[in-house]
């Protein structure tokens, strides 16, 4: 049985609401580098291309459906805060491996192989927790984390 990628729902109100490019900044591109790629079976979340084809498009103040580019909007602004977190992620896992290694200099290289993968490991979330505060997720609704949730592109399944 083959399976037909389409685009999302979502994906199609993005493309009839956007109105033209949008340049990204430094933390977003720096951010979909750092992004690991993601290994799709049933298209549940976005990838990292699908990131960069909502983070390039410029959204229009629609008369007749101003909620339509609201919510693209909302899903816009929720996708780049989660992809600058990714770096704050990276940089506390390199911060507190370093870290540990120095602290560890003269020790064996036993006890840093022990400690070095739990420091990494709290690190990562040291970095998440801090790029959450700097790009303000923390305030962010649940409706907001959800839209950015939603995949670009979805497997076709025919009404039955």
């Amino acid at each position: 049985m083959v399976k037909l990628v389409v685009p999302s729902d979502i994906t199609v109100a993005e493309e009839k609401t956007s109105l033209g490019v949008r340049k990204l900044t430094r933390m977003e591109h720096l951010g979909l580098l750092l992004y690991p790629p993601t290994l799709h079976f049933n298209y549940t979340k976005p990838d990292k291309s699908d990131m960069y084809k909502v983070l390039t498009k410029r959204f229009s103040q629609d008369k007749v459906r101003p909620y339509i580019a609201e919510i693209c909007a909302t899903r816009q602004e929720s996708i780049s805060k989660q992809v600058q977190c990714m770096v704050y992620l990276w940089l506390g896992t390199a911060v507190t491996t370093v870290g540990t290694w120095y602290s560890l200099r003269h020790y064996d290289w036993k006890a840093k192989l022990i400690t070095l993968p739990f420091m990494a490991y709290g690190g990562s979330w040291l970095g998440r927790w801090t790029g959450d505060l700097i790009t303000c997720r923390w305030w962010e609704y649940g409706r907001d984390r959800w839209l950015a949730s939603l995949p670009g592109k979805t497997v076709y399944s025919p009404a039955q």
